[in-house]
């Protein structure tokens, strides 16, 4: 058993608020609000989608069971043979290998974690504690550092690629010997360890990323798509020509906060977090200050899916009659479902297409809040999915076999949900 105690000094904390959402400051403060990881298309031939996922079911789900993974309702920095002793900081990036191995972005320890088939939780990336909050590639994984490890999404051949928001770059995790062992850490594109990032198109090594969360890869697995957050801006970054003057250019969205649906950069998004994407190239994004599901085609047009721009709250419903409460994670599933992370409401939700041309969305789920606006009291009961209180669920990844697998922000644990239909 490894243990280390983590400090919260020298790692961007969120503020712990249900009744408003964080509001930016300044960028030297890195306080990062609604945010998270979880994205789509690793190409793996599971038919998940990654990190967004996709199932393969031919039918809807409509329901589920839970049960803890891994972790308790304890933050903290424990590596165990037994996944409930283990401990987590704040969970923002889930993704799997479709073989029962889950790789768990650790946001405040600055370590990639793993879950493995056996149960056990390792450390697969990044220095441990303290020696996260900094930037270095290293041939040696457990060497390497990371600062705000966000998003993760993988790759068929098992590279994992990584939001590494507070060093405003995107990173790259080579396979190594097995499953739970990694290979080098390089980078894919921004520089990083800057101060405040900022944003630039270019060429791969000078591109600029302003706190970047959500990641999904494209089928072909020579696209990947970032949320870069701070600029609120969708960008794309096309893996085989790094060094090209278009290797990193944006699809939607403009430095400007707000929403609007549109063409490329007449389109507006305020701070856009998970990413997921489906088979048929469209991206979708949970637009968490606007607290709107929204999506991108293949071509850039931006449409908004469920929830009234900056009307925060909790109901179901159809299209602008749905409201959300800060949406982290986003996945989409073969069938067309949108699952998302509603992290102020703690629960679960889901899209599905209502057959009029929109979405309806339901709770899947998470006990219901009790009002419009504040979350029902968080805790740690499992069992039936209405049973399930989440505390701040954030991350989620979809194994195309019936399961969802969560990952919380406060409370520290990764859940699984059995999907049921």
């Amino acid at each position: 058993m490894q243990t280390m105690s983590v400090s919260n000094s020298g790692h961007h904390r969120h503020p712990t608020r249900r009744r408003a959402l964080w509001r930016p400051t300044a960028l030297a403060a890195c306080t990062l609000g609604l945010l998270v990881a979880c994205g789509g298309g690793d190409g793996d031939g599971d038919g998940d989608g990654g990190g967004g996922g996709g199932s393969s079911a031919p039918a809807t789900y409509t329901t589920a069971t839970s049960s803890v993974l891994a972790g308790s309702d304890t933050y903290g920095y424990t590596n165990h043979a037994d996944p409930l002793q283990a401990r987590f900081t704040r969970i923002w990036g889930l993704t799997g290998d479709g073989a029962g191995n889950l790789y768990v972005a650790d946001f405040d320890s600055g370590a990639m974690r793993y879950v493995g088939s056996n149960g056990a939780v390792g450390t697969y990336a990044g220095a441990e504690p303290p020696g996260g909050g900094a930037y270095f590639d290293n041939p040696n994984p457990l060497v390497a550092r990371f600062y705000g490890p966000a998003q993760l999404v993988r790759a068929s051949n098992g590279t994992l690629y990584v939001a590494d928001s507070n060093n405003h770059c995107i990173r790259k995790i080579a396979p190594g010997a097995n499953a739970t062992t990694a290979g080098a850490v390089t980078t894919v594109a921004g520089v990083c360890g800057t101060t405040t990032g900022g944003f630039n198109n270019g060429a791969a090594p000078t591109a600029l990323f302003r706190l970047p969360f959500g990641l999904a890869l494209d089928e072909a697995q020579q696209v990947l798509y970032v949320a870069d957050t701070e600029n609120n801006r969708i960008r794309k970054i096309k893996l085989g020509s790094l060094a090209a003057a278009d290797a990193v250019t944006t699809l939607a969205g403009n430095e400007a906060y707000g929403s609007a649906d549109g063409q490329g950069s007449a389109a507006r998004f305020y701070h856009p977090q998970g990413l997921a994407r489906d088979a048929q190239g469209n991206l979708f994004v949970a637009d968490g200050f606007n607290s709107t599901i929204r999506k991108v085609d293949a071509n850039g047009q931006v449409s908004t899916l469920a929830g009234t721009p900056q009307q925060r709250g909790y109901a179901n419903g159809a299209g602008s009659g749905a409201k959300f409460y800060g949406p982290a994670g986003v996945a989409a599933d073969a069938n067309g479902s949108i699952y998302v992370a509603d992290r102020g409401n703690n629960v679960i939700r889901m899209l599905r297409p209502n057959g009029s041309g929109g979405y309806t969305a339901s709770t899947l789920a998470g006990a219901q809040p009790t009002n419009g606006i504040d979350p029902a009291p968080p805790g740690t009961a499992t069992g039936s999915a209405a049973a399930t209180q989440f505390k701040e669920v954030t991350a989620l990844w979809l194994d195309g076999k019936g399961m969802l697998y969560t990952g919380e922000r406060d409370g520290s644990r990764i859940v699984k949900l059995t999907l049921q239909r």
